[in-house]
């Protein structure tokens, strides 16, 4: 059971990673539209709480290669006076997606951690399911070829206290190690 609790523990442990890296994100690409704003003058009327952060850069990145004017970023004759802001700006712009980009893969791949973890927490209890299916079909086994035999009483009944107890659902009623010990002494 500490194999178990120990996955779980991973398992909130990178829940909450993925929650931070999220976080992140979001703050990021408020970041990125504060700065696209800035520089572009506040000639957008769109706000990031209109479309959704990813939509809104994406178009943007679109919209800033394809505009023309002092503020575009493939124009060569920019004025001087626009032309520090730009490149801090751009510069700055630049920083901020690649950061954005590398939290989203570390988020990606603590995501597949996570359902790798949760895989591992679910094996256990499969596997115990699967012993207590096969330990019960093999019980039924052995009781039918018990009353095939003839080794039961009419009432059909098992007389055998092993077997009496199991079908009462005491299922530790008899302790095979202790007799498993006790031959190996003798």
């Amino acid at each position: 059971m500490s194999q178990l609790q120990n996955l779980q523990n991973k398992l909130s442990d990178r829940d909450a990673k993925i929650r931070g890296q999220a976080r992140l994100i979001c703050i990021l690409e408020e970041s990125v539209v504060a700065l696209e704003k800035a520089w572009r003058n506040h000639t957008l009327d769109v706000t990031c709480g209109e479309l959704g952060s990813d939509i809104f850069l994406n178009t943007m990145f679109g919209q800033l290669t394809a505009t023309p004017g002092p503020y575009n970023l493939l124009t060569a004759t920019a004025d001087a006076k626009y032309a520090a802001p730009i490149s801090i700006d751009s510069k700055m712009l630049e920083i901020v997606r690649v950061q954005r980009d590398r939290f989203r893969k570390r988020m990606k791949e603590l995501q597949s951690e996570k359902n790798r973890v949760e895989e591992l927490a679910k094996s256990p209890n499969s596997s115990v399911a699967r012993l207590e299916m096969g330990n019960m079909q093999l019980y039924y086994k052995i009781r039918y070829l018990q009353n095939y035999g003839g080794n039961t009483k009419s009432g059909g009944s098992c007389s055998n206290p092993i077997f009496k107890s199991l079908e009462g659902g005491n299922r530790g009623a008899y302790d095979f190690k202790a007799r498993y010990r006790g031959t190996n002494r003798r």
